[in-house]
């Protein structure tokens, strides 16, 4: 009897115990993938899947890689408009184990967050003290419009021209360069 359920336990543990022997190299080929499906969806303005394929990452992966994908997932839906979502997630990261750029981008979501609920001091605030230098392209200039916004919002119509006008004269894409354009002319 003994023999039997000791059979019976080994041949319920033994699928268990292989496939939680899959390779690391596996795991990372894996998580390459669906870092480069998610990336995809990103490009194809597909926010809402982008940011359920970061989430997973997040989750599969170690603490400083986890809040990079964190983070991604929180832009993604934030660009998808998702914003429940994204104020879900800031509230989930850890300020503690951060890097300056990860504070950076999330005091940005952070100040975007509180544009879109009508908060501008509290946004003018969090993008005055943070320092863009290390944020990529892309959201130095959500940086810089959103301050602009946040001036709109609080009243400061001259800063709000100033950041625009600075914001088109250095822009390097034409689409962006039209965007602002737009809001000058507004």
């Amino acid at each position: 009897m003994k023999n039997l359920l000791l059979s019976i336990t080994f041949t319920l543990f033994l699928p268990l115990f292989l496939f939680g022997c899959v390779s690391i190299n596996g795991i990372k080929q894996s998580n390459n993938s669906l870092e480069r499906e998610a990336n995809f969806s990103l490009k194809q303005e597909d926010y809402s899947r982008a940011s359920v394929l970061f989430l997973t990452l997040a989750d599969r992966t170690i603490k400083s890689t986890s809040n990079n994908f964190r983070l991604d997932a929180i832009n993604a839906a934030i660009l998808g408009k998702n914003f429940n979502f994204a104020q879900k997630q800031l509230s989930l990261l850890s300020q503690e184990s951060l890097k300056e750029n990860q504070k950076q981008k999330i005091r940005l979501f952070q100040a975007e967050l509180s544009l879109i609920q009508g908060r501008g001091e509290l946004a003018q605030k969090l993008l005055e003290k943070n320092s863009n230098k290390d944020l990529p392209l892309k959201l130095r200039n959500r940086y810089f419009m959103s301050l602009s916004e946040a001036y709109l919002l609080n009243g400061k119509i001259l800063n709000h021209l100033l950041i625009l006008q600075k914001l088109e004269k250095e822009q390097l894409s034409e689409k962006f360069r039209s965007k602002v354009q737009i809001k000058l002319i507004d």
